[in-house]
């Protein structure tokens, strides 16, 4: 085990901000909120629940249930990887990327972290290691392997032939989606300290759009690997290392020719995509996914407070703090409600509208950490400890 790995190992990496996040002048680290009694609204209830290997421990992991081709697709970080039957959670196909043996008899490590995703008829998942794997999504037959110069920790992202890894290294790598031959990679200056999480690409009109270790979305052109521009978004300020940490890991989301994207300790901000130009700026701090629904932009910042922006003019519409510190998930809007995920493994279920807590329900307490899935108006959520649950409103 890599001593910077384990959540408990992070002091010497920036990502034990995720630890460390609301601390106060001293460095005290503040304690999670208390969840306390109230009126539960919501009735959610399990239709199914499997398990995947044996999920992701304590390590900081980027991997998370996809769903493509009616199927469920998940992985653990010792190299399971399943495809799920929707309906019942039966497992379709099963491979073990790790059942190699090393020279001295243990299991090798692969240490999968970045994905999963689907597209051009494989699954790809990223590792630590700096391998990608493409499976076929039939069979899950192993149909190439590319090694890339760095962590590969993002979502591998197929589009127009490609596959885009975005690596911690600050190099994203595009793959011939058919052999997994490198076709061009992008380099990104990376700032001596940084986070230890990367964004997955976006893809629009034949660029990639990726936030950047130093505070930047950059507009990658897909043809040639070359930057048709790129905005700050996060200005380094700060007196301390930790507030001098600006990375861009959100994956950016593209709405017509509007693309928004949000740093750590820096701005959301919706660019003007054929320029690169800001449209707004508002002062938010996350490393977290966002989401949209019509006007609506959800996002959870750096302290676990959710938040529901106008994003026609960056405009706060309410504030929800009542998670603050419980390492909440990244929101996921379903119906007219948003779920969070949080550290102890509940769900919590807010109205859309007005931000007030609905439910709460405690699915698994070895904490959920991806963000929910929604499958036919249902959730997928993964626990660390590797069980996969299907879950309905009732």
């Amino acid at each position: 085990m890599s001593g910077w790995s384990k959540w408990s190992a992070l002091a010497g990496v920036a990502l034990v901000t995720v630890a460390l996040v609301g601390c106060s002048s001293s460095e005290e680290v503040r304690k999670p909120a208390v969840l306390v009694p109230f009126d539960n609204k919501v009735d959610d209830s399990v239709v199914w629940d499997t398990s995947v290997g044996d999920g992701v421990g304590d390590y900081f992991t980027n991997l998370a249930p996809n769903y493509n081709y009616d199927k469920i697709f998940a992985a653990s970080r010792e190299g399971v990887v399943e495809a799920l039957d929707p309906t019942n959670g039966d497992t379709i196909w099963k491979v073990d990327l790790g059942a190699a043996k090393s020279f001295f008899g243990d299991r090798s490590d692969m240490r999968l972290s970045g994905g999963v995703s689907s597209g051009f008829g494989k699954v790809y998942i990223g590792s630590e290691n700096g391998f990608v794997y493409a499976l076929d999504e039939k069979t899950g037959k192993t149909l190439w392997t590319a090694q890339v110069p760095g962590e590969a920790m993002a979502s591998p992202v197929p589009d127009a032939g490609l596959i885009l890894v975005n690596t911690t290294s600050g190099k994203l790598v595009a793959l011939d989606e058919g052999t997994g031959k490198q076709k061009w990679v992008y380099d990104q200056d990376v700032p001596s300290l940084t986070l230890r999480g990367v964004s997955a690409p976006a893809t629009v009109q034949g660029a990639a759009l990726v936030g950047t270790p130093d505070g930047k979305l950059a507009a990658v052109l897909l043809d040639s690997g070359l930057a048709a521009w790129e905005q700050p978004i996060s200005p380094a300020k700060g007196d301390n290392a930790l507030e001098l940490l600006r990375d861009v890991d959100g994956s950016p989301i593209v709405v017509g020719p509007v693309v928004y994207t949000i740093a750590y300790n820096g701005e959301l901000v919706a660019i003007d995509m054929r320029s690169g130009r800001p449209m707004w700026k508002r002062d938010y701090s996350s490393y977290r996914a966002m989401d949209i629904d019509g006007f609506d932009l959800y996002i959870t910042d750096s302290t676990g407070t959710l938040y529901d922006i106008d994003r026609r003019n960056g405009l706060e519409k309410w504030s929800q703090p009542m998670l603050l510190n419980r390492r909440v998930t990244a929101p996921t809007v379903v119906g007219n409600k948003v779920v969070v995920g949080d550290f102890e493994g509940y769900l919590h279920w807010f109205d859309r509208d007005t931000g007030k807590l609905l439910g709460r329900d405690q699915i698994n307490d070895s904490g959920l950490y991806a963000r929910p899935l929604v499958v036919d108006g249902k959730l997928v959520v993964q626990s660390r400890d590797g069980d996969i649950y299907m879950i309905k409103l009732d």
